[in-house]
């Protein structure tokens, strides 16, 4: 199983760093080959129904998820680390945290995803910041109960003694243990972002000059009614490579011992 996550987290730091590249999205969107072709040395996992070579077009939909499935990740889990802090530093926070998340949680995700992409005129930036607004509440709950364990401890006790005030504690002491919570979040917090980033593609939503695994697998399906099953295997075992990994890493990270309660 190692070897297999480390040939795999290899993998997509190479798309991940190949996707820029203009001659890797000129061979993707290049339609000149030949029509459902079988796999072959010059089409690694064969073409689509429109000649468009399906290697080109995993790595670049690999690489842009990952990249942009971790940013968001990141940002979702730092906004919910403030909250989640706030709440913990003053009973206003906490109050204020908790109306939030009830909000956030009561409003459907997808229906906020198309208020944002109406109320911002079909910018590529409603998804990601619908993302943001609404899948920070379990990081920012999780944080809570875990500041409140360990504020618990001695430590923390003997800081307060010490003179330190409560942002000063929050800082030194309470945020640098509870990793264990931020970090696994951040990651698994990717993986809700790249699912939801493909089914928003896989219907249409996403944005149509991106090369993502949502319109991936929505040609895989047509291409799979004409009798090809070339694209549903290749972007279908792709993107289960990726959430696969991202899930392991996330284990892996909940799993490793923390920094001593003292």
């Amino acid at each position: 199983m190692g070897r297999l996550i480390r040939l795999l987290l290899g993998l997509y730091l190479l798309a991940a760093l190949a996707s820029p590249l203009p001659a890797l999205r000129e061979r993707a969107r290049d339609t000149s080959g030949p029509l459902a072709a079988a796999p072959s040395a010059e089409h690694w996992l064969g073409t689509t129904r429109n000649g468009q070579d399906l290697a080109a077009r995993v790595v670049l939909a690999s690489g842009q998820a990952a990249t942009q499935g971790l940013a968001l990740g990141l940002a979702t889990t730092a906004l919910g680390v403030l909250l989640g802090a706030l709440a913990r530093a003053h009973a206003l926070g906490r109050h204020g945290m908790q109306a939030l998340a009830t909000l956030a949680d009561a409003l459907p995700f997808y229906l906020l995803a198309l208020a944002l992409g109406h109320a911002l005129g079909g910018s590529a930036w409603a998804l990601p910041l619908a993302i943001v607004l609404s899948q920070w509440t379990l990081t920012a709950r999780l944080l809570a109960i875990e500041l409140q364990r360990i504020e618990s401890s001695g430590f923390v006790a003997a800081a307060q003694v010490a003179g330190l005030g409560r942002l000063q504690r929050l800082r030194h002491h309470l945020l640098p243990h509870s990793r264990a919570v931020i970090l696994p979040q951040a990651l698994l917090t990717t993986v809700v972002a790249i699912k939801a980033e493909v089914l928003l593609g896989f219907l249409g939503l996403g944005s149509p000059e991106t090369v993502s695994f949502g319109l991936l697998l929505a040609e895989a399906g047509r291409d799979l009614l004409a009798g090809s099953v070339n694209g549903l295997i290749a972007s279908g075992g792709a993107l289960a490579g990726l959430v696969l990994l991202l899930s392991h890493l996330a284990s892996q990270l909940a799993r490793a011992p923390g920094p001593p309660l003292r």
